[in-house]
């Protein structure tokens, strides 16, 4: 193929620290969420205070926690399989990773505000735009990987990279239904979210065939 003699021109940059850096910042994000748990008011609270506190503050607060938890562990995961794509790097593939990650940061500050106001539709309509900002810097960044083989194997068939831009679609869409559900009563978001995931998994997943095409 003519793009095989395509060699890359200037300085190598590897790939493993970009690896690295994810992941770190992967784990920071996950861990931060942990700090913003709610506590009860006062160490001297009734036994049905306590019943109160768990059931209206701290449980809506952990399955928000869960939800944005595993949303930043399905990032990683996707984030991982497609950088086994990547045969190079180059300095614009790095900002536009750089983008990503700063937005995987914010969601540890996004999912706070979340847990801490639970039945608002601003906190989670904004922790809704942080996943979808994530699942977007993704695609962007995919597409130009991807672009005239950029940054990948010259073989790499259109159906792969049409199949993987379809996953990268599931968070962000998934976050962005969330969010209009939620429009209707703001405690629907959680169940939302699980429910249109659980679909666009099997509905976008379901199609590709085991080479990653339809």
């Amino acid at each position: 193929m003519a793009t095989q003699d395509k060699q890359p021109t200037g300085p190598q940059i590897p790939l493993q620290p970009l690896r690295t850096l994810t992941d770190s910042i992967f784990a920071l994000a996950m861990m931060l969420m942990l700090v913003f748990f709610p506590l009860p008011e006062s160490t001297d609270a009734t036994q049905p205070e306590l019943y109160d506190f768990l059931l209206q503050e701290l449980f809506p607060s952990v399955l928000i926690f869960a939800v944005t938890f595993l949303t930043l562990a399905a990032y990683w995961i996707s984030h991982r399989r497609l950088s086994c794509y990547l045969w190079r790097t180059d300095q614009n593939y790095l900002w536009l990773t750089i983008l990503y990650l700063l937005f995987v940061v914010l969601i540890a500050y996004s999912g706070a505000l979340a847990m801490a106001f639970p039945s608002y539709w601003l906190t989670n309509g904004l922790l809704s735009l942080n996943m979808m900002l994530i699942g977007v810097a993704a695609y962007l960044g995919w597409i130009y990987a991807t672009h005239n083989r950029r940054l990948v194997d010259p073989d790499l068939t259109p159906a792969v990279v049409l199949a993987e831009k379809k996953q990268l679609l599931i968070e962000p869409l998934t976050a962005l239904g969330a969010a209009m559900v939620a429009l209707i009563n703001p405690v629907l978001w959680t169940p939302a979210f699980v429910v249109l995931l659980l679909i666009g998994n099997f509905t976008i997943k379901g199609r590709l065939g085991p080479g990653g095409g339809e």
